[in-house]
């Protein structure tokens, strides 16, 4: 995958986070062409301070 379309999905998984009401922050994790791992943020839903997207 191109550099702009690693980003776009990361930007894909911000926006669902900003959708849950989290911070607009998401990770991918990408193994060659395969998205192996995705997330955001989850501070609100977990109620702590320290849960990064990555």
């Amino acid at each position: 995958m191109a550099p702009h379309q690693l980003l776009g999905l990361a930007i894909d998984v911000a926006e669902e986070a900003l959708a849950a009401g989290e911070l607009p922050i998401g990770a991918v994790v990408v193994m060659g062409d395969e998205v192996v791992g995705r997330a955001y943020t989850q501070e609100r839903a977990l109620n702590r301070r320290l849960v990064h997207a990555e």
